[in-house]
């Protein structure tokens, strides 16, 4: 049976590589957040510096982008298949030919 598994996804070429992934990635994320399954938390403070330079909770949020891209990093590094590389290569596909029509014209005060 995994011999069948195996070729249906070659036969697949780069969509079953996809397929594979997003198949695994759940049991991939668990693998790494067990990691820090014993870490306890009971708060975070969250300090502003008051200069609305992005302090508080917009630098908090601001830090999450960061920390996705690192998790797909030790996805990576553990399995060798490129998940943002895999959703890049995707979008670049599926980009229209055509470009937008251009918006309607502002109205006249």
């Amino acid at each position: 049976m995994f011999q069948r598994l195996t070729e249906q996804y070659q036969a697949a070429g780069d969509d079953g590589q996809r397929i594979f992934v997003l198949n695994m990635l759940p049991e991939l994320v668990d693998k790494i957040v067990s990691t820090v399954n014993n870490i306890d938390i009971d708060r975070v403070a969250i300090v502003d510096n008051g200069g609305g330079q992005g302090g508080g909770i917009p630098g908090l949020v601001s830090q999450l982008p960061g920390a996705v891209v690192s998790l797909t990093e030790q996805i990576e590094a553990a399995t060798g298949v490129d998940i943002l590389g895999s959703m890049r290569s995707d979008q670049a596909d599926s980009e229209p030919d055509s470009e937008l029509p251009p918006p309607p014209p502002a109205p006249e005060a």
